[in-house]
């Protein structure tokens, strides 16, 4: 998975027309999550706000996903509007993160994406996140125009983002 990740870096450079690679460097020690998500089936006549997985959009770079035969993931258009990804055998999707979205300056979106299960059955994923070292500074490329965002460290984005998600879990269990 970390090599297919890598090969789908250098694409995602050549696509944001970055012509200077070294980038790609900050993938040689990657920091890289796995897991299993369970979602149990929904009823049909669930509330409209209830989710499997809520909307959001992946933090890193790129997430590699294998799912199952059920379906219920969804992806939101630039319009948005709410289309469903049909599961697909022997298929992963590919989805851009938020720091793929500032290395490429803009050119590559990430997507915000749900999991409504209401097929009746349970639901499984495996995502693969694939990121650069934690010391990395996140920067748009040259190459992809002038900057539309300030530089950020991966590492401190990181423990932001965990930090923010334990603080909002620890005040809904209070």
């Amino acid at each position: 998975m970390t090599e297919l990740a890598r090969a789908l870096m250098t694409l995602a450079c050549h696509a944001s027309g970055v012509t200077d690679k070294s980038v790609l460097r900050a993938f040689d020690t990657p920091t890289l999550w796995l897991r299993l998500l369970h979602y149990p089936p929904q009823q049909p006549q669930s509330p409209d706000d209830l989710y499997g997985s809520a909307p959001h959009k992946d933090f890193g770079c790129l997430t590699l996903l294998a799912q199952d035969d059920v379906g219920g993931l969804q992806v939101q258009t630039p319009a948005g509007a709410w289309v469903d990804v049909p599961p697909l055998p022997d298929a992963l999707i590919v989805n851009v993160g938020d720091m793929l979205h500032r290395f490429s300056n803009g050119r590559l979106l990430s997507t915000p994406h749900r999991v409504i299960n209401t097929s009746g059955r349970e639901r499984y994923s495996v995502p693969f996140f694939f990121d650069p070292h934690i010391s990395t500074d996140i920067a748009p490329l040259p190459g992809t125009g002038p900057p539309l965002f300030e530089p950020i460290n991966f590492g401190d984005f990181l423990r932001s983002e965990l930090g923010a998600a334990y603080d909002a879990h620890q005040s809904e269990t209070s």
